[in-house]
This record gives structure tokens, C-alpha cells and sequence, in this order.
């Protein structure tokens, strides 16, 4: 996991870079409002990309810091399609900045595109891991129902037992895994139960803040890269939108698991 975050960091800045120096600078030696019109149109093809791939590490960067069980072959295939696409944003700016072409935003489109699919088949598998995490809590629980049992009082060892009991039901049963492990955390002890809500509600709002910022971020790019076709400004006020709805949104998101 973590060589692979250290190559898909590393090429994503080298591929911001990249398309910052692919801007032309105006030559000659005077430099008037003649020649700052042409930059500026290059500045905003250079900016729709840079927020492009800053979308896609930040969700990226949010997925590995979320799930730790990724690194396996197909998680490593789905990463280095991504880093594919990723060095053809480079090339794909600096064309689209000399040529005003529709057909080079719809190519250009087409590969943020595949990345986002690449990015939410990532995520699905990422997220797929929480039932198996929770199935590996249960298999441990005996042991530590065990040692709390030996160290309890009189009067809540019988509970403990019962959990016991209930793990023994339905360990083989993964049907049953999520009722189990509902039943089995309203048998802990007190202290135990309020530490896994807690670490279950904050793993919850980070799954929901990610997926909240893959639709908005989707959402704000795809109509900036259509708006360039007919005003490429207008992709700023877009951008701009787009991220004071994140904002709203997951302060709202926050209270919402936050009352819980």
C-alpha cells in the first residue's frame, strides 16, 4: 500500500508540474492586454486540469487512508491504469491549449471519465473490505469476552457468556454476520460499546464524505469541461460552486453523524 501511494503521489505531482510548464509564455517585449488574453486561456485549460487531477489523488489519498486491506493484484492493476491516464493529462493540456478543438474536450472528458469508473470500482472493492473487517472482529471478540469475563463481576459474566454462545451460532453462518455483530457490541461492556460507536460513526462519515466529494467533484468538472467549449470562465464560477457545496454539505453531514 504503501509504495503504491508513494508512486500515484509522485506521478501526480510530477504530472501537475508537467502541465504548468506546458503554459506558453508570450514572447516579445512588451507585454499588454494583447498578449494576456491567449495566456489566460491557457491558465484556465491548465486549471481544469490541475483541479482534475487534485480531484482524483484527493479521493485517491481518501480511499488508502480509510482501508487498510487494499494492495492486492487487482487493487495494483486498477492503480496503474489510473497513473496511465493520469500522463496523458500533460499531453491532453497542452493540446487543448493550442488548438480550441470540441473534439479534444470530448477526449479530454472521455479520460477524466475512465479515471472516475477506475476510481469508484477502487472504492467498491475498498468499501466491500468493511464486512470482512467486522468478520475478523468477531472471530477476535471470544478472546476478549474471555479475558473481561475472567476479570468481571458475578453478576455480568452471565451476559458475557451468552455473547459467547451467540458467536458460537452463527460463526459459520456470514449471512448472519451483521445481526451478530449487532447483538454481540450491545452485550459489551459500556465503556467497550461507546469506542466501537465511535470509531463506527467516524468511519462512516469518512466513507459518506467521500462519496459526497466523488459526486460533486464529477458533477463540477464535467460542466466545466463542457462550459470551455462556449465560454471557458465560466468554469471558475463552476469550481467555485462546487466546492462551497462540498463545504455545506458536509457540515450538515457532520451534525447529521455528529447527533447520532
Amino acid at each position: 500500500m504503501r509504495r503504491t501511494e508513494a508512486l500515484f503521489d509522485g506521478l501526480i505531482a510530477v504530472a501537475m508540474t508537467m502541465i504548468a510548464l506546458e503554459i506558453s509564455l508570450p514572447r516579445g517585449t512588451v507585454f499588454d492586454l494583447s498578449a494576456l488574453r491567449p495566456l489566460c486561456d491557457e491558465i484556465t485549460v491548465y486549471f481544469i486540469s490541475f483541479i482534475v487531477l487534485a480531484s482524483i489523488w484527493a479521493i485517491h489519498a481518501w480511499i488508502y487512508s480509510s482501508y487498510d486491506n487494499l494492495g492486492n493484484p487487482l487493487d495494483l492493476v486498477l492503480n496503474v491504469l489510473l497513473l496511465f491516464f493520469i500522463t496523458l493529462f500533460p499531453i491532453l493540456t497542452r493540446l487543448m491549449a493550442e488548438s480550441a478543438s470540441p473534439l479534444l474536450n470530448w477526449i479530454f472528458f472521455g479520460c477524466y471519465v475512465v479515471m472516475e469508473i477506475l476510481i469508484f470500482v477502487l472504492l467498491s472493492i475498498a468499501n466491500n473490505f468493511t464486512a470482512r473487517q467486522k468478520a475478523e472482529l468477531l472471530r477476535g471478540l471470544p478472546v476478549f469476552l474471555d479475558l473481561y469475563q475472567s476479570r468481571a463481576p458475578e453478576d455480568s459474566r452471565s451476559s458475557i457468556g451468552e455473547s459467547l454462545l451467540l458467536l458460537e451460532k452463527y460463526a459459520n453462518d456470514p449471512s448472519a454476520f451483521p445481526l451478530l455483530y449487532q447483538e454481540l457490541i450491545a452485550k459489551l461492556p459500556p465503556s467497550a460499546q461507546l469506542q466501537i460507536q465511535a470509531r463506527e460513526r467516524k468511519k462512516r462519515l469518512r466513507r459518506k464524505t467521500i462519496f459526497l466529494f466523488y459526486a460533486i467533484s464529477f458533477l463540477a468538472i464535467a460542466c466545466s469541461v463542457i462550459a470551455m467549449m462556449t465560454n471557458p470562465y465560466l468554469s471558475y464560477i463552476i469550481i467555485l460552486a462546487a466546492t462551497l457545496l462540498f463545504i455545506l454539505c458536509r457540515y450538515f453531514l457532520r451534525r447529521r453523524e455528529g447527533g447520532r
